[in-house]
């Protein structure tokens, strides 16, 4: 669907932009993440929300219980008091369910802007980390708050109708035809990884994939390694981890195969790495909620699109390009000349991956 775009590549400027969105809320306002943390940057959007609330605009706010428990339990009785209506996707105690997660992020302000990325609320997301968030404008604004509205019926058991106002025909900013993609356990099939497979099968000249967690499976590891040896600029940026992380080691295990084949990768070195992003040639992009592991494909609620503009392809290429000045590359011979302990460390890693 046609929309006006906006990335946000540091978090200050897309705290600032989430913020002026909600000061200029007329009708209502509703958000979903996994994380929303209570310190500077998250007490000051719950301020900012229940100004709101207190001025009329209806404020809906709907948060994983494993990302957020100490925001329902400190935080979100103080947002009921001022009209605020605050809800958990899942109880997962004692439950079947206690292994899924909601890992979406999603702010939406009347039926005007949507934000979604990776980016969760918290001072380590606007201060600290390396992500990226799009701000949308146009009619896939209704497709953001579909998902929302249906997170939210699952969740309270209550159906909500579209969120009010009319939406902007003629957004501003860069433009391209989004896709919206809501994936999770709930669906026989995972439209991100199918998606991911998809575009990077269809690759003709560069593939450069940007993730903070890397455990992929076996038909997307296939999939790099094809589109290398096509002669496609395949890159894999990942962030530079501690060296004993089991994430990171999960991670290590998977590149030889891929780095034989032609697979460049690089290490993010001043920063935790968090963006999730994949720019396919000059037209195709990818962003979102999901990272390329197992988790994300298997058991996280996720948030994703697909667009197609290459506006936002270039602008995309441009922040890899600016992060990879930053980065340093790995090579396989760093690789296999490793300790036999560090092999075997990642190799365990990887049997765990699964469950990671």
């Amino acid at each position: 669907m046609a929309t006006g775009m906006r990335v946000l590549t540091d978090g200050r400027e897309a705290f600032a932009a989430m913020g002026e969105a909600i000061a200029g809320a007329r009708s209502e306002i509703r958000l979903l993440f996994y994380i929303w943390q209570v310190d500077e940057t998250g007490m000051r959007l719950a301020e900012q929300l229940m100004d709101r609330s207190r001025a009329g605009v209806k404020v809906r706010v709907l948060v994983d219980e494993f990302g957020s428990g100490v925001f329902l339990r400190q935080v979100a009785p103080r947002m009921r008091l001022t009209g605020i209506e605050v809800h958990c996707f899942l109880s997962r105690f004692w439950k079947p369910t206690w292994n899924f997660r909601n890992h979406r992020k999603l702010l939406l302000v009347d039926s005007d802007t949507a934000f979604t990325g990776g980016m969760n609320i918290g001072a380590e997301y606007e201060h600290d980390w390396r992500d990226l968030m799009l701000q949308l404008r146009g009619p896939v604004v209704r497709n953001f708050d579909e998902v929302f509205r249906e997170d939210w019926g699952f969740a309270c058991d209550e159906v909500l109708d579209e969120i009010p106002g009319e939406f902007v025909a003629n957004a501003k900013g860069l433009h391209g035809l989004c896709t919206v993609i809501a994936s999770g356990p709930d669906r026989s099939s995972n439209r991100v990884h199918d998606g991911f497979f998809l575009s990077i099968c269809g690759a003709q000249q560069r593939l450069w994939l940007t993730t903070p967690y890397f455990i992929p499976s076996s038909s997307i590891a296939t999939a790099l390694r094809g589109a290398a040896q096509r002669g496609v600029d395949v890159r894999l940026l990942l962030p530079c981890r501690p060296s004993f992380d089991l994430l990171g080691l999960a991670a290590r295990a998977h590149l030889p195969e891929l780095m034989h084949d032609g697979v460049r990768v690089f290490e993010y070195e001043p920063r935790f790495l968090h963006t999730k992003s994949l720019v396919i040639d000059d037209q195709t992009s990818f962003v979102g909620s999901a990272n390329a592991d197992s988790r994300s494909f298997r058991l996280n609620f996720e948030l994703s699109c697909f667009i197609q503009s290459q506006e936002l392809n270039a602008a995309l290429a441009q922040c890899f390009e600016a992060d990879l000045l930053q980065s340093r590359e790995l090579h396989l011979k760093n690789l296999t000349n490793q300790s036999a302990w560090k092999t075997c460390l990642e190799s365990a890693a990887q049997l765990l991956s699964p469950l990671l």
